[in-house]
């Protein structure tokens, strides 16, 4: 049985992640119509952002010419609106991408059932029922936060950074030119803390196969273990499986942990760099003091959306990893 199980995880495939992921994206064909709406409030929410920044800029313009009284109503309406837009947006956006993420799981799962009872008996024999239960419930688990949570991010913030550097190369294109060069060095550190998290997710997944199986195995045999003492054994056996687990999982953690705060470090000397060329008279010359303020407030923005695309990676490798280990079932 071992020998079978050897060749099994020789003989698989070698299929990137991007095929797996295009793979399932293909379950979103049905819900086109919802995948629309979830684009077009994602597309609103992430224009309030460079709108936020352009009516700072006013506000400043009207505090520096004495211009209250012609504004005082404009103003805080404008706010308003921005924040009742991005609601809206929100609103779509999660909504409709709550009703792709759970017809995929719905069809992933009853794809997964129908395999099983076609399945003969020996592929029973071979597989331990606990990882197959893991892959029905653990697996497609993963796989709604790759496509709910993932996606999401992915485009909400995703469409905030390109309005927001669109802004900036809008008030001023030399400064924004600067923001640009980080992208390289963020894209080498995702890329390897990618292939570093749909490693540690598919061991993750491996160990969790391991803990249903041993308390599968158990709970089904108890009377067996009670009538030849063998609770002792049995309790090894799960804790070993639940610490390999547990040090996978923390492994991830910390790859995620040191993920986040190296690219918000180098953010944040392109920001430090930004403010400091900016200051210099030469270049902010050009510029009014509510378009400075703007740029910066714009620049200041994109820390956050650029920090959520690089927390989304963890959750997209997590889906990946478990969307090839259903599709090898499945296959």
């Amino acid at each position: 049985m071992a020998q079978t199980r050897s060749k099994k995880t020789s003989n698989k495939p070698n299929v990137s992640g991007r095929q797996v992921y295009f793979r399932l994206l293909t379950y979103l064909r049905p819900a086109w119509f919802y995948m629309l709406l979830s684009i077009v409030g994602f597309m609103l929410y992430a224009a309030m952002e460079p709108a936020l920044a352009a009516l700072l800029k006013h506000i400043v313009d009207v505090v520096s010419d004495s211009e209250t009284s012609e504004n005082r109503l404009l103003i805080p309406g404008a706010i308003l609106g921005i924040f009742f837009l991005r609601g809206v947006g929100t609103f779509t956006s999660s909504y409709f991408m709550a009703q792709i993420a759970n017809q995929i799981v719905f069809e992933l799962r009853t794809k997964m059932f129908d395999k099983l009872v076609t399945l003969p008996a020996s592929y029973y024999n071979a597989m331990p029922t606990g990882r197959l239960l893991a892959k029905l419930t653990y697996d497609t688990e993963q796989v709604i936060g790759s496509v709910t949570s993932a996606i999401k991010t992915l485009l909400r913030e995703g469409f905030t950074v390109i309005g927001l550097m669109g802004y900036m190369l809008y008030t001023n294109w030399r400064l924004s030119l600067l923001f640009l060069l980080i992208v390289p060095v963020i894209g080498v550190i995702v890329s390897y803390a990618s292939k570093r998290f749909r490693k540690l997710s598919t061991r993750i997944q491996d160990a969790m196969g391991g803990v249903t199986d041993v308390a599968s195995e158990a709970i089904k045999g108890q009377e067996v273990v009670k009538i030849f003492g063998g609770a002792e054994y049995e309790t090894e056996r799960f804790n070993e499986a639940a610490n390999e687990n547990r040090h996978s999982q923390l492994k991830m953690e910390l790859t995620k942990a040191l993920n986040v705060p190296i690219v918000q470090f180098i953010v944040a000397i392109a920001l430090a760099a930004l403010i400091w060329m900016a200051l210099d008279p030469k270049i902010s010359a050009s510029m009014s003091a509510g378009d400075f303020v703007a740029f910066i407030g714009a620049a200041g923005m994109l820390s956050k959306p650029m920090r959520m695309l690089t927390e989304v990676n963890s959750i997209l490798q997590k889906g990946i990893a478990a969307a090839q280990s259903i599709f090898e079932f499945l296959d």
